[in-house]
């Protein structure tokens, strides 16, 4: 039953809801909901908490946003709070664990996390008001879909994370990826000399990709990427090489690389 609520609740693995007997469950259990010690009685600060719970896989956060009622029946059905607890944490976040790492990026970004906040409390029914407090509501599933469907934002956390996305641009030819670690005065500079066309853009960086890079460097660079001690020491020289070539670039708490930095 527990399994059911939660798939119900946090649709994250696909479009199938479950229904108990006919009667939306979030109704039901909106007639019996106590109140809280923990308390999130506006919109945006309740799916600010989801969306922090699921960028840190915080499993006690994630419980306080289900509502007294869901969580009263969770540990009748597993026996214990700690059981409940156990398989919130696998259902959501070990099952979902690409979609986690998707949404911590996300979060971290502050733009992208008013944008998350916005399209949490947008989307009908993804939160439930009871006793004057804001919970997880049946609409969440659609939060998560539009999730899902949204471009993961580069991880530029490090020098060494952003040369990984540099990498992994190589890999998969991903335009998007790599302009968004392009240092953001160049890619003024360059959006300026396409009229502002980001499609334009998009494919001139592809045409000097294509030009620039061979289908076996390509190749070869995946292999490298798929090997963890590989992996760690092309990490290791695209940094020390960046760092003689000045081409990292901090701003506004992320790391940006000039790879025009290279060509000197």
């Amino acid at each position: 039953m527990f399994k059911k609520i939660l798939l119900s609740t946090l649709l994250l693995c696909g479009c199938v809801a479950f229904h108990a007997s006919g009667e939306n469950i979030f109704s039901a259990r909106a007639k019996s909901a106590a109140p809280r010690k923990q308390l999130y009685n506006d919109k945006k600060s309740a799916a600010d908490a989801i969306l922090r719970s699921l960028a840190n896989r915080n499993t006690d956060l994630l419980w306080l946003m289900l509502d007294p009622a869901t969580q009263r029946e969770a540990i009748e059905e597993c026996g214990s709070a700690e059981k409940a607890q156990a398989d919130l944490k696998k259902y959501i976040f070990e099952n979902n664990a690409h979609l986690m790492d998707k949404i911590k990026l996300l979060y971290k970004d502050p733009q992208s996390r008013k944008n998350l906040i916005e399209t949490f409390c947008s989307t009908p029914d993804a939160l439930v008001k009871i006793n004057g407090q804001w919970y997880l509501g049946e609409g969440f599933g659609k939060v998560m879909e539009k999730l899902k469907a949204q471009p993961a934002l580069p991880d530029q956390s490090s020098k060494e994370a952003v040369c990984q996305t540099f990498a992994e641009s190589i890999i998969s030819n991903d335009m998007n990826k790599f302009f968004a670690i392009i240092p953001p005065e160049l890619q003024k500079k360059i959006l300026a000399e396409s009229n502002n066309d980001m499609a334009l853009v998009l494919k001139s960086l592809q045409t000097g990709f294509q030009s620039g890079i061979t289908e076996e460097t390509r190749q070869t660079v995946k292999k490298i990427m798929a090997d963890p001690e590989l992996k760690k020491v092309y990490i290791d020289n695209l940094v020390k090489l960046a760092n003689e070539r000045k081409a990292f670039v901090y701003t506004n708490g992320k790391w940006y690389l000039d790879t025009t930095k290279f060509d000197d």
